[in-house]
Protein backbone atom coordinates (compact mmCIF):
# COMPACT_ATOMS: atom_id res chain seq x y z
CA UNK A 1 0.00 0.00 0.00
CA UNK A 2 2.94 2.51 0.81
CA UNK A 3 4.83 2.14 -2.28
CA UNK A 4 1.40 2.73 -4.39
CA UNK A 5 0.49 5.57 -2.52
CA UNK A 6 4.28 7.23 -3.46
CA UNK A 7 3.30 6.10 -7.05
CA UNK A 8 0.16 8.54 -6.32
CA UNK A 9 1.71 10.79 -5.14
CA UNK A 10 4.23 11.05 -7.99
CA UNK A 11 1.53 10.83 -10.28
CA UNK A 12 -0.43 13.97 -8.89
CA UNK A 13 3.13 15.89 -8.86
CA UNK A 14 3.53 15.18 -12.61
CA UNK A 15 -0.04 15.90 -13.27
CA UNK A 16 0.64 19.47 -11.17
CA UNK A 17 3.54 20.17 -13.30
CA UNK A 18 2.33 19.46 -16.84
CA UNK A 19 -0.62 21.31 -15.78
CA UNK A 20 1.76 24.75 -14.49
CA UNK A 21 3.55 24.22 -17.97
CA UNK A 22 0.48 24.03 -19.90
CA UNK A 23 -1.20 27.16 -17.94
CA UNK A 24 2.08 29.15 -17.20
CA UNK A 25 1.05 28.92 -13.96
CA UNK A 26 1.61 27.21 -10.34
CA UNK A 27 -1.61 25.15 -10.20
CA UNK A 28 -1.49 23.73 -6.83
CA UNK A 29 -3.85 20.60 -6.57
CA UNK A 30 -6.69 19.44 -4.20
CA UNK A 31 -7.23 15.75 -3.34
CA UNK A 32 -10.53 15.88 -1.13
CA UNK A 33 -10.42 14.35 1.85
CA UNK A 34 -12.14 10.81 0.53
CA UNK A 35 -10.61 11.50 -2.74
CA UNK A 36 -7.42 9.61 -1.96
CA UNK A 37 -7.03 6.39 -0.62
CA UNK A 38 -10.61 4.64 0.63
CA UNK A 39 -11.57 1.98 3.17
CA UNK A 40 -13.68 -0.33 1.73
CA UNK A 41 -16.09 0.79 4.71
CA UNK A 42 -15.53 4.13 3.22
CA UNK A 43 -16.23 3.18 -0.37
CA UNK A 44 -19.51 1.30 0.39
CA UNK A 45 -20.48 4.77 2.02
CA UNK A 46 -20.16 7.14 -0.71
CA UNK A 47 -21.96 4.57 -3.09
CA UNK A 48 -24.83 4.32 -0.66
CA UNK A 49 -25.36 8.29 -0.63
CA UNK A 50 -25.67 7.99 -4.61
CA UNK A 51 -28.01 5.26 -4.19
CA UNK A 52 -25.43 3.40 -6.61
CA UNK A 53 -24.39 -0.22 -6.00
CA UNK A 54 -20.38 0.15 -5.10
CA UNK A 55 -17.27 -0.21 -7.11
CA UNK A 56 -15.62 -2.72 -4.81
CA UNK A 57 -12.44 -2.63 -7.58
CA UNK A 58 -12.32 0.84 -7.21
CA UNK A 59 -8.32 2.37 -7.16
CA UNK A 60 -8.67 4.22 -4.32
CA UNK A 61 -9.47 0.79 -2.32
CA UNK A 62 -5.23 0.25 -3.56
CA UNK A 63 -3.79 3.53 -3.02
CA UNK A 64 -4.17 4.46 -6.45
CA UNK A 65 -6.06 6.87 -7.44
CA UNK A 66 -7.35 10.62 -6.48
CA UNK A 67 -10.22 12.82 -7.01
CA UNK A 68 -8.51 16.34 -7.97
CA UNK A 69 -9.51 19.67 -8.28
CA UNK A 70 -7.21 23.16 -8.85
CA UNK A 71 -8.46 26.31 -7.23
CA UNK A 72 -6.80 28.31 -10.60
CA UNK A 73 -8.48 26.44 -13.10
CA UNK A 74 -11.77 24.85 -14.27
CA UNK A 75 -12.55 21.28 -14.16
CA UNK A 76 -12.08 21.37 -17.79
CA UNK A 77 -8.98 22.87 -18.07
CA UNK A 78 -7.35 19.92 -15.57
CA UNK A 79 -9.17 17.28 -17.55
CA UNK A 80 -7.65 18.52 -20.98
CA UNK A 81 -3.94 18.05 -19.46
CA UNK A 82 -4.96 15.36 -18.12
CA UNK A 83 -6.16 13.44 -20.99
CA UNK A 84 -2.79 14.36 -23.17
CA UNK A 85 -1.34 12.55 -20.01
CA UNK A 86 -3.31 9.78 -20.08
CA UNK A 87 -2.43 9.65 -24.15
CA UNK A 88 1.10 9.71 -23.52
CA UNK A 89 0.25 6.52 -21.00
CA UNK A 90 1.30 9.04 -17.97
CA UNK A 91 -2.18 8.56 -16.45
CA UNK A 92 -4.61 5.29 -16.84
CA UNK A 93 -8.11 6.02 -15.15
CA UNK A 94 -9.77 8.88 -16.04
CA UNK A 95 -13.08 10.17 -14.59
CA UNK A 96 -14.47 13.44 -15.75
CA UNK A 97 -16.65 15.24 -13.31
CA UNK A 98 -18.34 18.53 -12.78
CA UNK A 99 -16.03 19.68 -9.94
CA UNK A 100 -12.89 17.30 -10.03
CA UNK A 101 -11.23 14.90 -11.80
CA UNK A 102 -10.91 11.94 -11.20
CA UNK A 103 -7.30 10.28 -11.78
CA UNK A 104 -5.03 7.09 -11.33
CA UNK A 105 -2.20 4.44 -12.34
CA UNK A 106 -4.82 1.67 -12.96
CA UNK A 107 -5.39 0.33 -16.59
CA UNK A 108 -6.32 2.96 -19.17
CA UNK A 109 -9.69 3.95 -19.34
CA UNK A 110 -12.69 6.72 -18.72
CA UNK A 111 -15.51 7.56 -17.76
CA UNK A 112 -18.14 10.46 -16.73
CA UNK A 113 -20.52 11.71 -14.22
CA UNK A 114 -23.41 11.23 -16.32
CA UNK A 115 -22.33 8.07 -17.81
CA UNK A 116 -20.38 5.59 -14.91
CA UNK A 117 -19.72 2.68 -17.41
CA UNK A 118 -16.02 2.36 -17.53
CA UNK A 119 -14.81 2.41 -21.05
CA UNK A 120 -11.09 0.85 -21.89
CA UNK A 121 -9.15 2.81 -23.93
CA UNK A 122 -7.29 1.24 -26.55
CA UNK A 123 -3.09 1.14 -26.06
Amino acid sequence: MRLNLVRTAEMLEDLRIELGIEYKKECPLIVSVGGGWRTMEYQRGVYERRRQAPILDSQHLLGKAADVACPDLTPKQVQRVVLRMQAEGRIGGVGVYLGFTHVDWGPKRSWNWENKQQVLVPQ
